[in-house]
């Protein structure tokens, strides 16, 4: 069977939950791992996406403080103005899920939001 990767993240946890060893070394360390490469989608795609687009990925497996995610931004960000693109070529937008229980509120909100929209949503977004 032929697979297309549909986005990085899966492939790393897999790599690292089938490998005894990887997950021995790491249980007094940390692991970092990155990834770049063309990855598909199976949906149909929405104006302005397509089906192969490419993505870079960073995974911080083992890391419980938020240092890291502002250490992942900074990377980002150094990687696009390295490249040559300048501040104005580019927006970084950060994004939050949120705690448990707000995760948990909004969830459940969108979901009665959308149950009163059913009948104006198309099949494929049902």
């Amino acid at each position: 069977e032929l697979v297309l990767r549909p986005e990085g993240t899966a492939g790393v946890l897999k790599a690292f939950l089938s490998d005894a060893s990887l997950q021995n070394s790491l249980a007094t360390n940390s692991g970092r791992f990155w990834y770049f490469g063309p990855m598909f989608r199976h949906e149909h795609p929405q104006k302005g996406r397509l089906r192969q687009f490419y993505q870079i990925g960073l995974e911080n497996i083992g890391y419980s403080s938020p240092i890291i995610d502002a250490e992942g931004i900074s990377l980002c960000h150094s990687i696009l103005t390295r490249i040559g693109l300048s501040e104005e070529d580019f927006d970084l937008q950060i994004n939050c899920l949120g705690s448990e229980g707000t995760r948990k509120q909004y969830s459940e909100a969108l979901v009665a939001y959308f149950a009163k929209e059913r009948d104006c949503l198309s099949e494929i977004s049902k």
